[in-house]
């Protein structure tokens, strides 16, 4: 079985609870989750060598995570979200909406 090198990955529809980061063997996982419903959520998931240029991370919202990298030349920052589907309540909407862009 070929092995996948992928250094960074985001994942939507996470079912973990609360805000975290911890280290699972060769990665580091940054997530964000409803405290108490197990349903949305986002995580970003670092390979070891890259936890290294980590400069921070914010745990936004179960729907919003991003994470801050050194680079050269220039520093990146990668986002993962998780936009509400076209059922959900407009009141759901304007929120997502509104809290990605603080």
């Amino acid at each position: 079985m070929a092995r996948v090198n992928i250094d960074i990955s985001g994942i939507s529809e996470l079912k973990w609870t609360g805000m975290g980061e911890f280290n699972s063997d060769d990665y580091y996982i940054y997530y964000c989750g409803q405290e108490s419903l197990r349903r949305n959520g986002v995580a970003l998931i670092v390979n070891k060598r890259v936890q290294n240029a980590v400069l921070g991370c914010s745990l936004k919202n179960n729907r919003m995570i991003s994470v801050h990298f050194q680079d050269k030349p220039f520093n990146i920052t990668i986002i993962q979200l998780y936009a509400m589907t076209s059922n959900a309540e407009e009141a759901d909407v304007e929120w997502f909406y509104f809290s990605s862009l603080l």
